[in-house]
């Protein structure tokens, strides 16, 4: 009896002086941000996952902010120190949205489930945003993309990080948004409990003016980075 047939994957791959010009381009773009949607388990092929190291050693690298969606798969592991996790929150205020408005965005994975991020991407970097995909899907409902690469994601950062400067050009930048998603998350976290602690009734601890009620989660956002 014969044996079926073998199916071989071959791995997409940029063209050299495709991948430097796109270096050069990160380069130059210090305020950049690296955009991860939910991405198909086809992605990766029943081997080890490499994208969230890779992403990792990419925000490392460039001082760049990661904007993950919970699906995404990289909250956890070695990716989660960069991620913003409150974006969605954090990208609905405008005037906080505009301090932080981007001059490049990298762009993995499939269509945002956020509407906020996804305004707020198309508004800034219009023209200014590269979207890769193994398969060659082009996923940009707001039109933003001025290109698509057909490659390995995690192969492509990998190839870039030879070719990236050896570290961050505005260490600010990524430090500005540590410190906007560290305020949404205080403001967007349950109230504390007090009293059960010391044997009393637990109550909910008391804001200004002592009503006991949570301030409106984007009053805290809205300060300046």
């Amino acid at each position: 009896m014969r044996s079926p047939p073998r199916v071989l994957r071959g791995r997409a791959q940029l063209d050299p002086a495709e991948l430097e010009a796109l270096a050069a381009q990160m380069a130059a773009s210090p305020r950049g941000v690296i955009v991860v949607g939910p991405r198909e388990l086809a992605e990766r092929r029943g081997e080890p996952d490499a994208l969230p190291e890779a992403v990792a050693a990419l925000a490392a690298r460039l001082g760049w902010p990661v904007l993950a969606e919970p699906t995404s798969g990289l909250r956890f592991g070695p990716a989660a120190p960069f991620v913003v996790d409150h974006a969605d929150a954090v990208l609905r205020s405008e005037g906080v949205g505009d301090l932080l408005a981007p001059s490049f965005a990298l762009r993995l994975g499939l269509n945002l489930s956020s509407k906020a991020t996804s305004r707020w991407l198309s508004r800034h970097v219009g023209g200014k945003t590269t979207l890769v995909h193994p398969a060659g899907a082009w996923h940009d409902p707001e039109l933003a993309a001025e290109r698509l690469i057909v490659a390995d994601p995690a192969e492509l950062i990998r190839a870039l990080l030879a070719l990236l400067p050896s570290a961050p050009v505005e260490p600010a930048w990524g430090e500005r948004w540590r410190r906007v998603n560290t305020a949404a998350a205080a403001a967007l976290a349950p109230p504390r409990r007090v009293g059960a602690a010391v044997g009393g009734p637990a109550r909910p601890a008391c804001g200004a003016g002592g009503s006991g009620r949570r301030a409106h989660p984007r009053r805290l956002v809205h300060a300046h980075p």
